[in-house]
């Protein structure tokens, strides 16, 4: 336990710590014995060795900025895609860009029944953005009414939209929830409220 301490606190061996630092190796092995309630004292007999911090090179890659242009290209070809086959709608309201299905009168629904279907606002998580829920939103859109709206707020700071003027100042959560707040009476959705899906950051 010494020998562990020693290696993660001053990245050495314990024979090669100074008094000053064993003695805190020592305080540090007796708080965690009166944290376990036990001893926690160095067994002569074991041979087992102890697992311990290391120093060692770490292999890795830094992300290629072919990951951010593809990833880029993919949410613009996203949105227009559902734009172009579902008529969804990007806009902006108080710095808040969104999708927007405002939903078509159903023929077959009177006025009642029509109203009746609470809007959907679906707040994506932290990732890629638009393309990495442009499924979950198309499985919305397939099986809800076409008159219940479907609201999709993008928020580039979490998006990896390095390329968006807000990826690195986004708003506020004050401001941001006061904006969603405004779209939501703009659209005169308040009275009756809204269901919110959501998931990851966006929670």
């Amino acid at each position: 336990m010494r020998e562990w301490f020693a290696w993660s606190l001053f990245d050495a061996r314990l024979e090669a710590l100074d008094q000053t630092q064993q003695d805190m190796v020592g305080d540090a092995v007796a708080l965690l014995e009166c944290r376990a309630g036990c001893s926690l004292s160095d067994s002569e007999q074991s041979d087992d060795g102890v697992i311990r911090l290391t120093s060692d090179p770490i292999v890795m890659w830094s992300r290629p900025g072919l990951l951010y242009v593809l990833g880029g290209v993919m949410n613009v070809l996203s949105a227009w895609w559902l734009e172009w086959v579902y008529g969804m709608v990007k806009l902006e309201f108080e710095g808040i860009e969104y999708l927007i299905r405002e939903g078509k009168p159903a023929a077959t629904l009177d006025s009642k029944s029509a109203s009746s279907y609470e809007p959907i606002i679906l707040l994506h998580g932290l990732g890629f953005g638009l393309l990495q829920y442009v499924f979950t939103i198309v499985f919305f859109l397939n099986r809800i009414p076409s008159n219940q709206p479907l609201v999709v707020p993008l928020d580039p700071s979490i998006s990896q939209s390095i390329w968006h003027p807000s990826h690195l100042e986004p708003m506020s959560r004050r401001l941001w929830v006061q904006g969603l707040k405004g779209l939501i009476e703009k659209q005169g959705w308040s009275d009756d409220g809204v269901t919110m899906i959501s998931h990851s950051k966006g929670s």
